[in-house]
This record gives structure tokens, sequence and C-alpha cells, in this order.
């Protein structure tokens, strides 16, 4: 392939917009009237000077006019000379289509004077004019003129502009067979930062890529060789589809020739080291980052002002890399840091501020200073709303963090206000059913299901389901939880049939896309769906589902664990309801020595489980051994801190019923005396009474016994 065709493939897009403004009067299409007979060289060179100089002190509309004076200067005879009439037609007819004023730049910011202010990623180190030596030919000259307008151009932001000069200075360079091989890699250095600042991936690769095969055919030097791999590490890293391996290859081979060839402090290699680190980070390879990171830092401190936005830029990355490390002091400072210096540059209502602000409030809510998290989400969500407007995504996403907050810190009310507001900024902003409009609507369903608002939280948790069918299909994972949700849901109404019907419907998911039974989720399924069964009063089917759940549980996960006595504990439930007193008793006990041996012997649940027991063997008149399980569980519950008082006054009544049918009435007394008292006290009273009652004694019916909570 010719250069000729190297340069061709490298065509502008049919969307070009302005390369320079209505000041100037500078327009392409007014060369062909450039005088034929050209100025002393020497003014040639003079104009290119001053427009170096305008360019050196940011007047970038003098430093055009300059160069473009010089350009006629040449004359149009030796420019048609160098370029066939064809191509200059082609860029001519483009920049016809432009708009009269340039575009705005695609950096961070711009400072006062309209100059594009961005971090460093080293994609643009050859930034600046050239000058013309004064042994250059009028032809070689052609070039270094059309670089340096795009120079101009760019630095205002005019990034489709700056291509068209580009190509012209491509092909005036070819068309010189000039020697100057680094002035070519300058070209396409520069071509390819305007492909990547315009969203172009592939076309900055080919030309970064280009770069690089001359640097490495002419040997033009380890400095250049470093410079292109950072460049195409970074184009690999942020196209559309990133290839992480080929960045990290190209940082890495980058960074060793700035080891080898240049001391630790260089500035440019700390823009490789910060490159490398957000490969290290968005791998999750956290530790090198963080070393990275570090080392790029130190070089940033020694050699930049301390409000230098790179080295605000380092702040930032490592604070991030330390909050996931767990090290959130230090990722504290680090934000705080970032957010000083990005104020300087952007103000603080830009998005860059709003971004450290988060950083902060994030550091906050790990920290549990939920007050101090809750003020820094609201200064972020300030500074983004004002920079990008409300209704942009990053804004839904902290309306989202704060109603978060707010559910954590029981702020009820302001959590749904903030989860709705960032409902239908998410619908603005993004597609039907994306992942975060179906997020936001769960969480808004949560909320109504923590205030016992059981038919709205149903109510919202079905229209995550169809959100979810149409995002993911009948079968998606996500549907599985959902139907559990509704379940719940049905379940606090009593609806028992529908409390089956929505748990099925979750098993069957769980079902497709484990392809096997021996699952946990499976497990806890069957579990509900026992629940919901055994209040139907359809014990056998509960009692299987309770006898399946336990022996899945079992066998993945071992036979101590206390999700396992939680099965064991529902089986004796359904035994003790269908009358099987005995197995009830073995599978109580069962349960006890799990629970035991897995939460310890003081745990709520050993309590209630030996409450059961007292209560199955006072049923089969076994009264001695009944009394030893209601003591043990009153001792336990005397010694608990976090016991409520009913819990103990409800099994002393429990205690002194039994007394009664021994005739032990003093005993009994003592019981429903300390049992009248408690529940005298009680917030609760109209569910704090006492019973008097026993099995065989009056006649009366046996009690009733609760099962387990869903697990």
């Amino acid at each position: 392939t010719t250069k000729n065709n190297e340069i061709n493939c490298l065509a502008a897009p049919n969307t070009i917009t302005n390369m320079m403004d209505m000041n100037t009067q500078i327009r392409l299409d007014q060369a062909r009237e450039m005088p034929s007979k050209p100025v002393a060289f020497d003014a040639i060179i003079d104009l290119n000077n001053r427009g170096i100089g305008y360019f050196e002190q940011e007047d970038f509309e003098n430093s055009k006019s300059s160069f473009f004076e010089a350009l006629s200067g040449i004359g149009m005879g030796q420019i048609m000379g160098v370029v066939d009439a064809t191509f200059f037609d082609e860029i001519t007819g483009e920049c016809k289509s432009m708009a009269i004023y340039p575009e705005k730049a695609n950096g961070n910011g711009t400072n006062s004077q309209g100059k594009s202010v961005e971090y460093d990623e080293g994609m643009h180190k050859y930034n600046t004019p050239m000058r013309i030596p004064e042994s250059y030919h009028e032809h070689t000259v052609l070039p270094i003129l059309a670089y340096n307008m795009a120079q101009a151009i760019i630095s205002q932001g005019g990034y489709n502009a700056a291509k068209c000069w580009l190509r012209l200075a491509a092909r005036y360079h070819e068309a010189s067979a000039s020697s100057d091989s680094m002035l070519e890699v300058r070209i396409l250095h520069t071509l390819g930062y305007c492909f990547y600042k315009t969203a172009t991936g592939d076309m900055s690769l080919a030309c970064y890529q280009q770069a690089l095969d001359i640097i490495r055919k002419w040997k033009l030097g380890d400095k250049p060789l470093a410079v292109a791999l950072n460049c195409i590490g970074v184009i690999h890293f942020d196209m559309a589809v990133g290839d992480s391996d080929k960045a990290k290859q190209s940082l890495e081979e980058s960074l060793q020739i700035y080891r080898s060839t240049s001391n630790t402090n260089d500035l440019d290699m700390a823009t490789v080291l910060n490159n490398l680190g957000r490969i290290y980070y968005l791998r999750s390879e956290f530790d090198a980052a963080r070393n990275t990171y570090t080392e790029c830092l130190r070089i940033r401190k020694r050699f930049l002002m301390g409000d230098s936005l790179d080295l605000g830029a380092s702040f930032y990355n490592l604070a991030q890399v330390l909050f996931q490390l767990g090290s959130f002091n230090e990722a504290l400072v680090n934000f705080q840091d970032f957010v000083s210096i990005a104020s300087i540059h952007f103000g603080e209502s830009s998005k860059d501020v709003g971004q450290g602000f988060k950083g902060i409030a994030e550091v906050y809510q790990e920290q549990e200073n939920l007050e101090s998290a809750l003020l820094f989400f609201s200064q972020a969500l300030k500074a983004h709303t004002t920079s990008s407007g409300i209704y942009s995504q990053e804004v839904a996403t902290l309306l989202n963090k704060l109603g978060n907050l707010n559910y954590k810190m029981k702020n009820f009310d302001t959590a749904m206000r903030n989860y709705r507001d960032g409902l239908e900024i998410e619908r603005r902003v993004l597609p039907p059913n994306h992942p975060h409009l179906i997020i936001t609507q769960t969480n808004i369903a949560h909320i109504h299901r923590q205030l016992g608002q059981n038919v709205d939280a149903r109510t919202e948790y079905k229209k995550v389901l169809e959100m979810q069918i149409e995002a993911f299909g009948e079968d998606g994972i996500e549907l599985a939880e959902t139907h559990a949700c509704i379940g719940l849901m049905c379940s606090r109404m009593e609806d028992n049939e529908n409390t089956v019907k929505a748990y099925q419907a979750a098993l069957r998911v769980y079902r497709h896309h484990y392809g096997t039974n021996e699952h946990p989720n499976i497990a806890s399924t069957l579990n509900s769906i026992g629940l919901a069964l055994f209040k139907q009063g359809v014990f056998e089917l509960a009692k299987a589902c309770f006898s399946e759940g336990l022996r899945i549980r079992s066998k993945l996960l071992g036979p101590n664990h206390s999700d396992v006595a939680i099965l064991w504990y529902n089986g004796a439930t359904v035994c003790a309801e269908l009358g099987d007193e005995d197995e009830a008793i073995k599978m109580y006990k069962e349960a006890l020595r799990v629970e035991k041996c897995s939460l310890g012997d003081a745990h709520p649940d050993v309590v209630l489980t030996l409450q059961h027991l007292g209560q199955v063997y006072q049923q089969l008149g076994r009264l001695e051994q009944s009394l030893e399980f209601y003591e043990e569980a009153i001792g336990i519950c005397r010694n608990q801190m976090e016991a409520k008082p009913e819990e103990l006054g409800k099994l002393l009544n429990l205690l002194g019923n039994a007394c009664l049918q021994l005739g032990q009435v003093d005993r009994m007394m003592e019981c429903f005396t300390e049992a009248s008292r408690i529940f005298g006290e009680s917030e609760e009273p109209d569910k704090a009474n006492l019973v008097i009652a026993g099995f065989g004694l009056y006649s009366f019916s046996r009690s009733f016994i609760p099962s387990a909570p869903v697990a």
C-alpha cells in the first residue's frame, strides 16, 4: 500500500463542523483567489513565528490569521502544484458545509480564553505549532503551516475542522517528498487525537498505529515510541468494545521504555502510570492500581503546581482505589484534595466537583457517618443538576443513592420522593425496561413493603415483574426474587392461595436457571411454599416441601448450619399439628442441637425451640419434662439484654399452666404474678394477656404452635 492510499483511508466523516470563526474571514474555498506570486520566504517565516507567538499567548484567532496569511503568501500556484484539484475540491466542499463558529470543546471544560481544559492522557503530546527552519523549501513549508493551523483550531476545541487541515498537511508532506518522518508522525498523532476526541476510535487507532510503524521503521527514538504506545493503549481501552489485555500490554511496554531511558521523575511517564492505573482499577487489580497511582502522584507532586488539574486527577484516581481497598480515611483525604483543585478549574457547580462530592459521600456512608453522607450526596446532586440539567443519568443515579441513604436512615417519605424523582428522570433518559429503571421501581416497592403497605407494595412489585419479563423473558433469573416478594406480600395479606402461586413461579424460574433442585434458593423457596400450605391447612404437602428443603440444605450447607435448623423446626411443627408428637419431639431436638451448635446456647431461636418442646411434652402429659424445657428457656431469657419482656412473660405463663396441672400452686402463683406484672407494663397490652389453660384440664383444646419465619 502506498503512502497516498494510507492517507486516503483516513477520510473525515460526512458531518464536519466549523474550523474557524467569522472574524478571521478565512475560507478554504477562497484559496483559489490566493496570489499566484509568492512573497519573500523570510516573510513566510515571520508570519509563522507571529502565529506561534499568538498561540503561546492563547490568542488563537490571530494565530490562525497569521498561519493562513503565511499560506496565502506561498501562492496558489505552489499549493496546486502539490495538491491535485480533486482532493482540494473534496476538502473545500467539506468546509463549505460547515457552520460559521467553532464547535464547542469536548474536553472537561474551558478556561476564560476559550481554551480547552482537560485531564492529560498523553493523547495530544505534539500539541504546539512548529517553527520553520530557514533551510526549508517552499513546498516543505506547506505541511508545517497546515499542521500549525490545525493546532490553533484544536486549542479552541474544533476537532472536526482540524481534521481537514491535518489531511491537507499529510497530503502536502507526501507530495513534498520530505525526509522529515517526525513531521509525518506529528501529523498522524494529531489527526489520531482529533478522531479520539470525536469518538471515532477505529480511525484514531489507525492513525496512531501508522505513526508507530513509521517510528519503528525509521528508528526515530525511544521517546516517540513510548508516546505512540501510550496512545494506542488508551484507544484500545476506550473503544466501544475495549480490549484491556491489549491496552495493558501497550501501556506496560510504554512504561518500560520510560523506565529504561529516563529518570523516574518524567512527567510523561507519570501520564502512562495514570493510564495504566485505570486499566488495573477496572480489572479489579486494586493493589497494582494503588501502587501505580501512588508512583504517578509522587512524580506529579514534585513537578506540578499544587492546583494542577493532572495532580487533581491523581488524587481522585488514588482515592477510588483506596476506597475499594477499604482505606476510607486515606480515600477521604484524596477526594477532598481533588475537590479543592477541581473547584479552581471548573467551579463548585461542575460535574467534576460533583463526582468528588459523590466520592466523599460514599466514604462517609461506608463509615456509617450518614448525616455527612447525606450532605455530600446532596451537594453532588446540586452540582450535577447545575452543570448537566436535571434530566441526566448521573442526576438519576444520585437521587437513587440519596433514596438508599434515606431508606437506611428510616426517612421513608424522603426516600420515596428521591426514588420517584429518579424514576421520572430515568424514564426520560433511558430506554424502556432498562435495568436502572427496574432497580428504582423495585426500591419504591421495598419502601411500601417496609411501611407495611402490602397492597401498594404488591402493585409495585407486579410493575417490576412486567418490566423484567420484557427485558429478560419469563425465564430470567431476575424474575425469581420479584415473584418471591409478591408471594411475601400475599402472605402478609393472608392471601395464601396467591402466596403459593407466586412462590411456585419463583421455584420454576430457579429450577430452569440452575438446571437442578440442589441450590440454596430452591430450598428457601420450598420452605416458603411449605409455610403457605401450612397456613392453608394442607399439612402433608407442607411437610413434603419442608422435607425436600431440609434434604437440599443438609447436603449443600452441612448438618450443622442454622438454615438447616429452620427446616428441622418447621418439619417438627407440621408433625405436631398432624398429631405425630413423637416425631415432632425428635425433629425439635435436632433443631435445638443445630441451633446451639451454630448460633450458641443463648440465641432467641434456641429459646423458641425450647418453648415448643415444652409445649409438645405438656400436650403428651409428660409435665416434668415440659417444666425442664420451659425453665431452660426462661433462664436464657432472663440473661438476654435484648430479649423482649413480653417473651419472658409468655414463658412464665406457660410454666405457670404446667405447674397448675401438676398441682404446684405456690410456684404457679409466682409465675402468674410475674407474668401479669410484665404484661401490665407492656407497650402492647392487647397482645400481652395472661392465659390460664392446660391439656386435659377443663377439656381445653391444645395450643397452636407457630411455624418458623421465612428463611
